[in-house]
Formats: structure tokens, C-alpha cells, sequence
């Protein structure tokens, strides 16, 4: 179904993957032969195995840790998105829920460590270890996950820039950005494209991308007017430095866990700020009026510099 429709997959993979497009019955026959492969291997097992002690190091659950963090992670993040907009939840759970759009990090993040935590735990791994390696490796993907926000649009930017200060000495465009071609279609019709042509496209109920093929040549035909602040690239920028600083300085955090928590004052900082001229939803809460990932990010925080006291106030262990 992929290849007969790979347009459609281009312009949205993750939405066409979880559609009702494709062929139902090849679907239960994959589904089958896999449980009857599963069934035959089972079988084949020992009916008396033997225990015996193997020595098993932590990077042979690498794949393991990867794929579990990966589907929490994406869970997560959809869970976390479906919280901002109930309304559009309820009047379409199942479209929500199987949608490629709307996904927050925050979620991916909260349940992944949940759920990484429990599973490293439970194989006989001090969680501790695992999360300093988690912290740069989380900021070094949120950067790399960022540039893929500012090069597809998808609309993780920022408020209108306000006018190009004097003192300012970079591209204007790390200023105001007018996210050209943006996945999201949000704003004004390129200025090369056929109006005429486009309207009267949608007019006839072709849908926007459809309408974009038709009047330009291409199936996002938007941008942005008035520019905006480049978000992503400025978030890119902070995760890449933290990452960097981080690993470079990593052997002189001698009690485990510090680089996790500085992970965590260092992310909360950062969104909070960037919070401030990001396009977000406001909640009112405690008589204030900061986006979800604000109040999560002040969370972040506090748990951070928590967690700094007490590594270095508590005792030194005397177990061996």
C-alpha cells in the first residue's frame, strides 16, 4: 500500500502509517504467520533448561533500552499533546491518538524515564549510571530534533520577531524566519504561485495540498508574513553547546547522577525562556499565565537543583 500511494506517505509517514489505508486481510496474515513463527521457536525450547550465571554487561541491553524509550517515548509525547487539546481528543479520539501531528517532547520524555527506570531496574542495573548517560544523550537528540523542526515547519516556532535591533549582527533570518513551504501550509500563498488557480481549487474541495500541486507545483505553497523567531534553531544551538559542555566536562562529575541533574536545571532553564517567544497555549494557574511546557520546565528544575543537594549532602556509602 506504501509504494502505491507514496506521495501521500511522503507528505505525512507517521498519519498514513497509522490510517485505515492499506490491505486488511495481509495485515492478519503477517500478524498470523508472526505469532506461528513465535509458536515454533517456543517449542523448539529446552522443557528443563538450566540456570547458570553469565556475566552480562549493560551495553548488551543497549537494543532493548533503545526500542522501550523509543515506543514510551512516542506514547508519551502523544498522550502529553492530547492533554492541550481535549476538545479535538473527544470529538475524534481515534484520530487524535493515530494522527502523525502533535507531539510533545516533555511527554516522550517523562515516560520514557518512567519506564527506561523501571526496566533497567528490574535487570539488575543502577539506574543512577543509566540516567548521566540519558542526559547528554537527550539534549544531543532534542537538538538534532529541533533541526528537523525548523526545516520541515511544522510549526514548533516562535511569535512575530519584533523589528531587527542595530546592534544585531547575525542573518537577519536568525532573527525573522518566514518558513517557506512550511508542513503546516500556515500563513500567506508564495508569491509565485497561480491565487486564482488555488482558490478555485479549494473551492471545488480539493484539499490545501492538493490545491498547493495545482496553483505551484508543490504540495506546501505557504509562508509566513510578518517573520517569526526561529525557534528551533535557537534550541539547536543550546542543545548541541550543553551536550558539548557536558561530555567535555563528564569526567570531573565523580558522584553519579550529577549530569543528569544538571541536564535537568540546564533543559528547564532553557524552555522556560524560549517558552516566551514560542507559539504556545497559556494556562492559568496560581494566578499565572505560562504554557504547559513552562510549568513543566519550573518542575524540571526544582527536581534538578533537589537532586544536586542531596548527591552532594548525603554520606558516603560504607556498603562494598
Amino acid at each position: 500500500m506504501l509504494i502505491m500511494n507514496f506521495e501521500k506517505f511522503k507528505g505525512d509517514p507517521a498519519s498514513f502509517i497509522f490510517s485505515k489505508m492499506g490491505i486488511w486481510w495481509l495485515g492478519l496474515l503477517a500478524a498470523l504467520l508472526t505469532a506461528i513463527y513465535y509458536f515454533l521457536q517456543n517449542k523448539k525450547a529446552d522443557p528443563n533448561p538450566k540456570q547458570i550465571e553469565v556475566l552480562r554487561y549493560p551495553s548488551s541491553k543497549t537494543n532493548d533500552i533503545i526500542i522501550i524509550a523509543g515506543l514510551s517515548g512516542v506514547l508519551g509525547s502523544k498522550l502529553f499533546s492530547i492533554t492541550e487539546n481535549l476538545s479535538g481528543f473527544f470529538s475524534d479520539p481515534l484520530g487524535s491518538l493515530f494522527s502523525g501531528s502533535g507531539l510533545n517532547i516533555y511527554g516522550g520524555l517523562i515516560l520514557a524515564f518512567f519506564t527506561v527506570y523501571w526496566y533497567v531496574k528490574k535487570i539488575g542495573i543502577k539506574p543512577v549510571y543509566m540516567m548521566d548517560i540519558g542526559g547528554m544523550g537527550i539534549l544531543l537528540g532534542y537538538a538534532i530534533g529541533r533541526i528537523g523542526c525548523q526545516l520541515s515547519g511544522d510549526g514548533d516556532w516562535g511569535i512575530v520577531a519584533s523589528a531587527i535591533p542595530d546592534w544585531w549582527f547575525l542573518p537577519d533570518w536568525l532573527w525573522s524566519y518566514n518558513y517557506p513551504n512550511n508542513v503546516n501550509n500556515d500563513g500567506v500563498l508564495l508569491s509565485q504561485c497561480n491565487t486564482d488557480i488555488f482558490n478555485t481549487a479549494r473551492m471545488s474541495g480539493l484539499s490545501v495540498e492538493d490545491s498547493c500541486q495545482k496553483s505551484c507545483g508543490m504540495r506546501y505553497c505557504f509562508e509566513l508574513k510578518p517573520g517569526v523567531y526561529p525557534t528551533p534553531i535557537y534550541e539547536t544551538t543550546f542543545g548541541l553547546l550543553a551536550a558539548g559542555l557536558l561530555w567535555i566536562n563528564k569526567h570531573k562529575f565523580k558522584i553519579p547522577g550529577t549530569i543528569f541533574f544538571i541536564y535537568m536545571v540546564l533543559n528547564g532553564v532553557e524552555r522556560f525562556f524560549i517558552e516566551r517567544i514560542r507559539v504556545n497555549e497559556k494556562y492559568e494557574m496560581f494566578g499565572l499565565h505560562w504554557s504547559q511546557a513552562q510549568y513543566i520546565s519550573i518542575l524540571f528544575i526544582v527536581i534538578g537543583l533537589a537532586g544536586l543537594w542531596y548527591l552532594f549532602t548525603k554520606k558516603p556509602s560504607t556498603k562494598v
